[in-house]
């Protein structure tokens, strides 16, 4: 067991029956897909993208300041599918993250994002904040 979102790990829970199935099948691929989840590649993949994002959303903010700075020339700094690039990244980085949060969900159940479970605040946060606040600030912004 990796994390601290894992499964549990213990075999006295009850298995899901599928309907039309013949008998239980343990929910296995939910398990594997919590421990993918909670592995220290995927830990280290969501850091990087989220440098990633970070570093895309701030070029953009600085070249937007730049050329707002230097309007007078009537010259642009960067062209434009610069811009167009930096926005597409974010776009990329944002939808992973609705993905994982997805993902999350099917692995560890609704009970991932209620009280009593650990980090629960956290975990509904950053689901919150994916799907909502992030087009919400999009739209906002331009």
């Amino acid at each position: 067991m990796s994390g601290y979102g894992t499964l549990p790990t213990d075999e006295s829970h009850t298995p899901i029956i599928l309907p039309g199935s013949t008998g239980p099948r343990p929910a296995k691929w939910r398990f594997e897909l919590g421990e993918l989840l909670e592995s220290k590649r995927a830990h280290w993949t969501v850091l990087f993208l989220v440098c990633l994002d970070a570093v895309a959303v701030l070029t953009e903010i600085i070249i937007e300041l730049f050329e707002e700075c230097g309007s007078d020339s009537g010259h642009a700094i960067v062209e434009e599918w610069v811009l167009e690039f930096l926005a597409s990244i974010s776009i990329i980085v944002a939808s992973l993250f609705v993905l994982e949060c997805i993902a999350s969900l099917i692995a560890f159940g609704p009970r991932f994002y209620l009280p009593g479970y650990p980090h629960w605040f956290l975990h509904s946060l950053d689901f919150v904040g994916e799907l909502g606040l992030r087009s919400g600030w999009r739209n906002f912004t331009g």
